[in-house]
């Protein structure tokens, strides 16, 4: 299975699931991961597979298009910022 590594994911899976008062442990549960595996996600140390991603998406209901939006937005930014 192939995995993907984006920066900023986990600040906004982290945020999202604050916001909904739901813990790490009921997240790692509904989408078969452990709980370290979500601390890890929450923390950008680790990578994910898209599976276990819209699977965190579909339980804290983020339209995963909208993420993917909003980091190729911060990417482009990064991107300008290291150009100067």
């Amino acid at each position: 299975m192939s995995s993907f590594d984006l920066q900023h994911v986990g600040i906004i899976l982290r945020k999202k699931r604050k916001e909904l008062n739901v813990s790490q442990e009921k997240l790692a549960m509904h989408s078969k991961v452990t709980v370290q595996t979500i601390r890890n996600l929450e923390r950008n140390e680790v990578k994910t597979s898209f599976v276990v991603f819209l699977r965190i998406c579909d339980y804290l209901d983020i339209d995963p298009k909208e993420i993917m939006v909003l980091i190729r937005i911060l990417d482009e930014i990064h991107a300008e910022e290291r150009s100067e």
